[in-house]
């Protein structure tokens, strides 16, 4: 089951009842004008058992990314959450999400350093988080996600070395890490 309502111009609060939606696998919310105090979707959506992909791409969330976002389907294998006004450090809780392969936030104004929980995500192979305030040295276990196709922290505050181990990320096709400090 798929609830496909991105680029209308809905607006209002996403009513915490679509986590009532047990059959839901697709959630497309993207390109409209929705919001969700305290993102209080994401805890909703941990009900959706069989959700695979969270799409609330731009859209004026204002929020923060709640710890409880490592509540959510361990079937969740695309989540974005692009230009969403999202204020907040990432959580620990990302990565308690085994199957994701896909994590859009950029766009935002995430602080903090990139958590070594994402390190967590074995089959990530797209990790897209530029356009944030995030700040710090790449974690070095970036280099043990051997699914990891495309990593973009682009104009960040992002400093250090870079990981050592880069070159042993055999599928590896595209880092982006211009424009930070």
């Amino acid at each position: 089951m798929g609830l496909y309502l991105d680029h209308n111009k809905f607006s209002g609060t996403i009513p915490n009842s679509l986590g009532d939606l047990k059959h839901l696998k697709h959630l497309w919310l993207s390109s409209n004008n929705l919001s969700s105090p305290h993102l209080s979707i994401v805890t909703s959506l941990a009900n959706c058992r069989n959700l695979t992909t969270i799409w609330l791409a731009d859209n004026p969330l204002n929020g923060v990314i709640p710890d409880s976002i490592g509540n959510l389907s361990t079937t969740i294998m695309e989540f974005y959450l692009d230009s969403c006004e999202i204020r907040s450090q990432i959580p620990l809780g990302i990565g308690n999400l085994s199957n994701l392969n896909t994590l859009s936030l950029s766009g935002n104004e995430l602080t903090g350093s990139v958590p070594t929980t994402l390190c967590d995500l074995h089959i990530l192979q797209r990790v897209g988080i530029e356009d944030n305030r995030l700040s710090g040295p790449l974690p070095q276990c970036v280099c043990k996600l051997s699914y990891l196709g495309l990593v973009s922290f682009s104009y960040n505050r992002i400093w250090g070395p870079i990981p050592s181990c880069i070159g042993n990320a055999t599928s590896l096709r595209n880092i982006y890490l211009n424009s930070n400090r």
